[in-house]
């Protein structure tokens, strides 16, 4: 695809004090303690919550108790043999004890993801948690869009209301990026010099395809010797922050790691790596190469550039890529040979998380196309969609994996961002170059996002038409920005 062509050419609270979980994953992250005011329904109420990764955690039973005999109560039922929370609105709660209750002192405390199940209505849904101190805390806004109760924050006062009187409505600003690629210094200072026009216009969100294409220091065989520089990629990260444009760098981890005749750096320099070493001579008669997600070394290599990356550009979150991977499970690789494809998938991308998510407190996004359905969704093409089995690992990762589901082409309907968000992941749409294509899509998304709030916004790619100093004149971005605002 013509975005190939780019790359040749130059990423509530939770449960409760009466039940807790069991941690996964041995390294955990900070929670620092929440110093916002908390207004219910407009009377001061004074919760133990955690700010985590920017965003405020409450335990799921204070939430009930405050919430209990207003049109918003909620049931909560904990079942310890299923390792299971069962939530129903409607219903009035029943008090455990410790509901409410403040800790003394402000210090901060260790978090760990947990691993209960957790049902709606009978339905399970998936909401990430914390454990912190055995029990268990979930973003707010995660439970109000689930629980359909009003959330809102007023940054004058530092306050969070919380309304048992009105629904949820999603942040009042969407998410609305641009995803575009540097190679060098140069290309880098043509991207800050679009940074203006584009905030000017609404953009807060910056992804940045790097690549291999960076002056790496941990793995100086992996360098590229006239490649984004340290102090260029902090010169951009400062001219965002100044432009209040979040910065996401991207490495395309697993496929895409050749196109054409060429080699990508990590398998040209280590071709042990490769999930096909020694065949398809000079890539032909493949679309990409892939690593092999079994080796044991290719994370350690893979991490250290993705550390360099979140330190130069002083980034909370990555893109990971992971898109468009058809050579998985080979049947030549000693390791992955005869593995199911969904599985396989689905190591790789929770090794991405344990080190992103878990290990460096930041969010992940990736391309959600193998993650997809293409039969049972009916609609898409082999490139939009999964027709090799690895769909199935929607079901064995984590869901607080931002999902940037890409469809370049004009249709009427986009039934993957419900399929996604139903799954429990937020979503941003991503169009390219067809206006049409992008103005249909733009609107199912604005749609959605009414009624939903794992719909975030809308990113716009450009796979190199357009050249990153004239990144604010994106033909279709200006046609159809406004309706995201």
């Amino acid at each position: 695809m013509k975005r190939k062509i780019l790359l040749l050419i130059l990423a509530i609270a939770i449960f409760c004090c009466a039940f807790s979980t069991t941690a996964i994953g041995a390294d955990a992250i900070t929670a620092t303690k929440t110093t916002s005011g908390v207004l219910v329904d407009g009377v001061p109420q004074s919760f133990n919550a955690y700010n985590i990764n920017g965003h405020n955690y409450f335990k799921l039973r204070d939430i009930a108790y405050i919430l209990n005999r207003t049109d918003k109560q909620f049931a909560v039922v904990w079942n310890e043999e299923q390792n299971a929370i069962y939530l129903t609105t409607g219903q009035g709660y029943t008090a455990v004890g410790g509901e409410m209750q403040a800790v003394a002192g402000g210090a901060a405390k260790t978090a760990a993801l947990t691993d209960s199940w957790i049902y709606l209505n009978s339905k399970e849904v998936y909401i990430t948690a914390y454990n912190i101190n055995d029990n268990n805390y979930f973003k707010l806004r995660d439970l109000g869009g689930y629980l359909d109760f009003g959330v809102d924050w007023d940054g004058s006062a530092d306050t969070i209301k919380i309304s048992s009187t009105k629904g949820y409505t999603p942040e009042d600003k969407a998410v609305i990026g641009i995803h575009t690629a540097v190679y060098d210094d140069e290309t880098t200072q043509q991207l800050i010099d679009s940074l203006p026009g584009l905030a000017k216009q609404g953009i807060n969100l910056l992804i940045i395809e790097v690549g291999y294409n960076y002056q790496f220091t941990s793995h100086p065989e992996l360098a590229a010797d006239y490649g984004l520089s340290f102090a260029g990629a902090r010169k951009l990260a400062d001219a965002a922050k100044a432009a209040d444009i979040e910065v996401v760098p991207e490495i395309d981890c697993l496929g895409h790691q050749s196109w054409a005749e060429n080699t990508s750096t990590l398998l040209s320099v280590y071709p042990q790596l490769d999930e096909t070493p020694g065949k398809y001579a000079n890539n032909e008669g493949i679309y990409c190469r892939s690593w092999c997600p079994l080796n044991p070394n290719v994370d350690a290599i893979v991490f250290d550039l993705i550390d360099e990356l979140l330190n130069a550009f002083e980034a909370n979150a990555f893109h990971v890529g992971l898109d468009e991977v058809f050579i998985i499970g080979d049947e030549d690789c000693p390791l992955c040979s005869g593995k199911d494809p969904g599985e396989l998938f689905a190591q790789q991308v929770n090794n991405l998380y344990q080190h992103i998510a878990v290990d460096k407190g930041a969010t992940m996004y990736m391309w959600s196309d193998r993650l997809l359905d293409g039969k049972a969704l009916g609609v898409y093409s082999e490139w939009e969609a999964s027709y090799n089995g690895t769909c199935t690992a929607i079901d064995k990762i984590p869901k607080d994996i931002i999902m940037c589901d890409w469809h370049y082409g004009a249709r009427d309907d986009y039934p993957s961002i419900e399929y996604l968000t139903d799954a429990g992941f937020r979503v941003l749409t991503s169009s390219w170059n067809d206006i049409e294509a992008t103005e249909n899509l733009v609107q199912d998304t604005m749609q959605n996002r009414k009624t939903n709030a794992l719909v975030l916004g809308h990113l716009y790619t450009t796979w190199g038409d357009i050249a990153n100093d004239h990144l604010a004149e994106w033909a279709p971005m200006k046609a159809t920005i406004a309706e995201i605002k």
